[in-house]
C-alpha cells in the first residue's frame, strides 16, 4: 500500500499539486512557493487549487544550468 501523497513513477498526470510538485523536484512546498512567487516556476489555479503543470516541470528542470562540481 502506498503512503498518502506518495508519487508512482508511472503516473504521468497533467497537473500536480504543490506538495506533490516539491515531492517530484525533491524540494519542500515552501520552496516551490519561493519559486513561484520568483516566477522561476510557472503555477495555475485550477478549482481554487494551485497546480503545476508536468510541462512546467519540465521546462523549469530543462532550463537549469548543468551542474559540473561538488554540492
Amino acid at each position: 500500500m502506498n503512503a498518502p501523497n506518495s508519487i508512482q513513477p508511472d503516473t504521468l498526470k497533467l497537473a500536480y499539486s504543490v506538495g506533490d510538485a516539491g515531492a517530484l523536484l525533491g524540494v519542500s512546498k515552501a520552496t516551490v512557493y519561493r519559486l513561484m512567487n520568483t516566477r522561476k516556476l510557472a503555477a495555475r489555479k485550477v478549482a481554487g487549487r494551485t497546480v503545476v503543470t508536468r510541462t512546467d516541470l519540465e521546462g523549469f528542470l530543462a532550463d537549469l544550468p548543468p551542474h559540473h562540481g561538488k554540492g
